[in-house]
């Protein structure tokens, strides 16, 4: 069964998302506790809020905070939201209709082997849909108002609602929660909503032992029990807030992915781990867990300076030392441009036509990265610019600089409504201030003349060393997560050379190498298991037997009858594979 829609709100919905959202700033805020998408979430600080601690000790009067979790309540009519929008925070006209077009215009189609059936959706908001989080939390925002006004702490995530109370006595306690599932309950039905009973918990995170009064707790006739492990957003918290239940989940998700791991390579359950990472060139999880600390630390000092001074996240500046990671940083928050200033022409290979370029002024753009360092060039009528970049930035950085090149991706960078890069938010604010401007792609290495001369001189700006302090243009993300891997990889190659034991592996393997992973991974389950087996020497060779008790006989090789017969035998001394060995790996010298 194959199951698609149409009517899609992709450029409507980054429009009408973008005047919608200021037009709510400018008339009455959504609440700040609802949030609609991860990376709105993400956006915002976690507060240092003792809403979930648990109080320190079991004595005295515990403050028990029981958690209801509505969920399932996006079933919504489109002319409810649109009415909500258009008089809560005044929404234009043009803007109402254009989305209303956009929710009423859907058609859904499902086929089931030849068969094909066809409907329009008449409630609801599309899955994925630009906008559409931002409507529900039109929806929602009154539910959650109302909530925070009757003295309920209210978190709203998309669809899901987390509502905290609490209070020394338990009677107390469950009377408030009550009365706010009883306000859910109205608002429901008022709206014309679901909220399902069967997926709303309540739990008391406290110390306290005995927790009798606390429920069951009524929903729509239901009856609700009191639980002792809740999950929300993917997290499991227990009735005390510690991560022993999650930690479980994900030590069994792992253990599952090491057994799957064993299998698709076949090794023996001795072969030691240290030697099978460097085999698959996997850093060893240490050094990952290192690696995505630094890539957090890069990400937070995106935000504003002084958000995290008091807490535990500056520590990490101490174990990075890197000035990349230090340095100032190409990427910003997501900003959006409808109208823009310059045509963008990208036009097939086939039906590119040279002389079309040639009715106006043309100058001719390129960005290089070698080995030495980043350079853009740029070629004219009177125009011969050859521009050092430095080291740290990237291709798409220097294209993106000299304005026009041969690149697709930079011209749909910058044709695109969403700009997350400083640069190139800095070239669209620039970019046909005072003239008409037209960015067409070309082929590259095309032999067009002006192309081929804006190369050169790009080659020459990255040659060219860099006069001042770099970073030039920022460090773009792609650079940092590069540094990281390079630091990972040289890490990993390190500790394999440190790594005492392992003298048959160190023999055979001097250091990872992606190259040699890659070949072993798409070769077949046989092939890998007996390659796996002589690099690690734990396979069905007599000397490995012998070790694990499961081989008493003579330890001869069975195919030369010298040597024990052993992984680095087979490989390097078996004088009855020479020809073999010769035929693959060339003769000796």
């Amino acid at each position: 069964m194959k199951t698609s829609s149409g009517g899609g709100d992709g450029s409507i919905g980054r429009f009408s998302r973008s005047s919608s959202t200021r037009s709510a700033r400018k008339v009455v805020p959504l609440p700040k506790s609802s949030y609609s998408t991860p990376a709105a979430a993400s956006m915002v600080p976690a507060p240092r809020s003792p809403s979930l601690k648990c109080p320190p000790s079991p004595k005295g009067s515990p403050k028990v905070v029981p958690v209801g979790s509505p969920k399932r309540m996006a079933v919504v009519h489109m002319k409810k939201v649109m009415k909500r929008a258009s008089r809560r925070i005044g929404l234009e006209d043009a803007i109402c209709r254009w989305i209303d077009c956009m929710l009423k215009g859907r058609l859904v189609y499902t086929t089931i082997m030849e068969e094909t059936m066809m409907a329009r959706v008449t409630r609801g908001f599309p899955q994925g849909g630009v906008i559409s989080p931002l409507l529900w939390n039109l929806v929602v925002d009154e539910l959650i108002s109302l909530l925070d006004n009757d003295g309920h702490r209210t978190l709203g995530y998309a669809d899901d609602l987390v509502i905290l109370e609490r209070g020394k006595f338990n009677s107390t306690v469950r009377d408030k929660m009550q009365r706010a599932l009883n306000a859910v309950t109205s608002w429901t039905l008022k709206e014309g909503l679901n909220v399902s009973p069967s997926k709303t918990s309540i739990i008391a995170f406290t110390r306290r032992k005995k927790v009798e009064g606390l429920g069951p707790l009524q929903l729509l006739g239901n009856q609700i029990q009191l639980s002792g492990e809740v999950t929300y957003l993917g997290v499991v918290l227990d009735s005390k807030v510690t991560l022993n239940p999650q930690l479980k989940r994900v030590k069994k998700r792992a253990e599952m992915a090491l057994v799957l791991s064993r299998r698709s390579h076949s090794a023996m359950k001795s072969a030691p781990t240290v030697v099978l990472e460097t085999i698959l060139d996997l850093p060893p999880l240490q050094i990952v867990i290192l690696g995505e600390a630094r890539m957090g630390y890069s990400r937070i000092q995106i935000l504003p300076r002084g958000i995290y001074k008091d807490l535990g996240h500056n520590k990490i500046a101490e174990y990075v030392g890197h000035t990349v990671m230090n340095a100032r940083k190409d990427h910003i928050t997501p900003k959006y441009i409808f109208n823009k200033k310059f045509e963008t022409i990208i036009r097939d290979r086939d039906f590119f036509e040279v002389n079309n370029l040639h009715r106006e002024i043309v100058w001719y753009t390129d960005g290089t990265k070698t080995e030495q360092g980043t350079g853009a060039g740029i070629f004219g009528r009177r125009t011969r610019q050859s521009i050092p970049l430095g080291k740290y930035a990237s291709i798409f950085q220097s294209e993106v600089y000299a304005i026009l090149q041969y690149s697709q991706a930079t011209l749909r960078a910058l044709e695109a409504p969403k700009v997350t890069f400083a640069l190139v938010w800095e070239c669209l604010q620039e970019l046909a201030e005072h003239n008409n401007v037209i960015l067409e792609w070309l082929p590259g290495h095309s032999g067009i003349r002006g192309n081929e001369r804006a190369d050169k001189l790009a080659r020459l700006g990255s040659y060219a060393p860099y006069i001042g302090a770099e970073p030039v243009l920022g460090v773009p993300k792609s650079t940092i997560r590069h540094q990281v891997e390079e630091w990972m990889k040289h890490q990993h190659k390190e500790q394999w050379n440190l790594l005492p034991g392992c003298v048959h592996g160190k023999t055979l393997i001097k250091a990872p190498c992606k190259k040699i992973a890659e070949t072993l991974l798409s070769s077949s389950r046989n092939q890998l298991r007996i390659t796996t087996g002589l690099l690690t020497r734990h396979c069905g060779l007599k000397e490995h037997l012998n070790k694990m008790g499961l081989y008493n006989g003579d330890l001869s090789c069975r195919l030369c009858g010298r040597g024990a017969e052993s992984g680095l035998h087979v490989l390097c001394e078996c004088e009855a594979l020479d020809h073999k060995t010769q035929q693959l790996f060339g003769r000796p010298n």
